[in-house]
């Protein structure tokens, strides 16, 4: 069995933080499911499903900028080191992204969410601020 990264290339050099990788693992087990661990390091680790295809997708989110070695790993028998590079480009031009709150609100109110999901302005800003990562 052999993990694959399809849209991306080894030592490829991004310009931005959230990376998606998208990939297939081969040989799999028949209809067999799991999931594909992926981390920077013991501390930065994520889990992401494997389709019944051996198919997968998975977020990792770099640090800084830089080089990094990505592990890949499957039922802790199958793994793969995947470089990637992170340079931000440098430019004069920044996004701002703003989170607007009524003036007539307080603390109670927040947006509309289901029953028992936390609709409070902490949670609101805490998806607000990954909104521009997954846009970049």
């Amino acid at each position: 069995m052999a993990i694959f990264v399809d849209n991306l290339q080894e030592d490829q050099v991004l310009s931005y933080p959230l990376i998606l990788l998208e990939g297939h693992i081969t040989e799999l087990q028949p209809n067999a499911t799991g999931f594909l661990d992926a981390r920077l390091d013991a501390q930065r680790t994520s889990q992401w499903p494997i389709s019944p295809t051996g198919h997968f997708k998975a977020f990792v989110l770099l640090p800084c900028p830089g080089k990094f070695a990505i592990t890949l790993q499957v039922s802790g028998n199958i793994h793969r080191i995947f470089c990637i590079e992170y340079r931000p480009v440098v430019t004069r031009y920044v996004v701002k992204f703003h989170y607007q709150i009524c003036s007539d609100a307080d603390d109670r109110d927040g947006f509309d969410a289901p029953p028992f999901v936390d609709n409070s302005i902490a949670a609101a800003i805490a998806k607000f601020y990954e909104c521009p990562r997954t846009i970049s």
